[in-house]
């Protein structure tokens, strides 16, 4: 046994001096240290933007463009909407609630659409900001109706927050974009709801609508920390970009092929949304089993009530049988939407949605064959909210190395 020891030791030690001299460049020269990543080299910064006033009347009303500042690399931008001085107006139209801002686009330096447009808060376009934020895997507590105030007791006076991201995963920075160059700003479009889109009545006096904007962003790193450790000055893979953007497919009622046509890119989130030919998201129009099929091979065949238990267990929103679920007219939070079904493809933990290593994206081409299959109960219309992200070059460089 000592033998054996000693042999162990002794094989030990030489394979630990090669190691050290292979480790070593020609010349017997140190290593040069590793420079700190992006997210010990940066700091979270936080900016108000502008805060826009208008009294809420019987059409929409569009606001000036907000020019993001310039700063570092760009998180996502807050939106908060105050209606505050109405009286009436006690019940929400069809989604009402999540709609005070009809539009809402964020566009990059050349004017092209990141984030929408999202056109919301009328028949027949449910409030599609809410369910990006509630299942778009940003955060675990994200709920719109938990974030807003007075949805229920003191119509119209209520507060609601949007939030449009550009960062993909806090954990590293990806997808955070440059946005060094006040020249060329990053700009947001909104326009106010009209009273009638909101209100089952119209209020009087018409609210006060109070638009506030802020941004979210990494610092510039300088090239060394305060302790002389060379930094990292740029998120990984930089000028990845994620978008939202929606599609809308008119369906009847039976069996049917809906063929999606937003491809290209790897996909991270699909979220459908059923629509009843009266307007409003409705469960009736839903398949009793959904399917999405790539390229004729199936993705997902799942029973709907097995897609809101995986739902619940994915992002802890309640909506198994007897739960009431967020409806189009009255808002509940904590739980699961009336017509909506998320399939993310960014749970790569298996705990909650989002911070993911990008294992499970959906790589698609222009040509791809995606489709949702499915004997729909009645006719209506499938909105379908497509979250892809589009690498900077190489298809690879988003997954290298898997550990970011």
């Amino acid at each position: 046994m000592y033998q054996l020891a000693k042999v162990a030791s002794d094989t030990g030690a030489v394979m630990s001096v090669l190691q050290q001299n292979q480790a070593k460049p020609q010349g017997g020269a140190a290593p040069a240290p590793k420079a700190i990543n992006f997210r010990r080299s940066a700091f979270e910064h936080e900016e108000p933007i502008t805060v826009q006033t208008v009294t809420m009347t019987t059409a929409t009303q569009p606001l000036p463009l907000v020019n993001i500042p310039a700063y570092g690399f760009l998180r996502g931008v807050w939106i908060k909407v105050a209606l505050t001085g109405g009286t009436g107006g006690t019940a929400f139209q069809y989604d009402g609630y999540a709609s005070i801002l009809q539009t809402i686009t964020l566009q990059d330096t050349s004017g092209n659409p990141l984030y929408g447009p999202i056109v919301q808060g009328a028949l027949g376009s449910p409030g599609l900001s809410q369910f990006i934020q509630k299942y778009g895997g940003y955060g675990a507590y994200f709920d719109p109706q938990v974030m807003g105030q007075d949805l229920t007791g003191s119509i119209p006076n209520i507060t609601y927050w949007y939030y449009i991201p550009t960062e993909i995963l806090k954990r590293n920075g990806l997808g955070s974009i440059t946005n060094l160059n006040a020249a060329a700003a990053y700009q947001l479009s909104m326009t106010v709801n009209s009273s009638g889109n909101l209100f089952t009545s119209t209020p009087s006096p018409q609210p006060t609508v109070t638009v506030s904007t802020y941004f979210d962003a990494w610092s510039q790193p300088p090239a060394h920390d305060v302790l002389g450790n060379q930094t990292t000055q740029r998120p990984p893979a930089l000028n990845t970009t994620q978008f939202w953007t929606v599609s809308t497919f008119p369906v009847n009622a039976g069996f049917q092929k809906v063929q999606l046509t937003r491809l290209g890119y790897y996909l991270r989130n699909l979220i459908f949304i059923f629509v009843s030919a009266a307007g409003i998201r409705a469960d009736s129009v839903t398949p009793l089993q959904l399917e999405v099929w790539k390229d004729n091979q199936p993705v997902i065949q799942q029973d709907i009530s097995l897609w809101r238990q995986k739902t619940y267990r994915d992002f802890g929103y309640a909506g198994n049988a007897g739960t009431t679920l967020n409806t189009s007219s009255v808002p509940a939070s904590g739980v699961q939407d009336t017509g909506v079904y998320p399939l993310p493809f960014c749970n790569d933990f298996g705990l909650l949605v989002g911070d993911e290593l990008r294992n499970g994206y959906l790589p698609t081409l222009q040509s791809t064959k995606l489709e949702v299959r499915g004997t729909f109960q009645a006719g209506g219309t499938v909105v379908v909210l497509t979250n892809d992200v589009a690498p900077p070059d190489s298809n690879e460089s988003i997954f290298i190395p898997v550990t970011l």
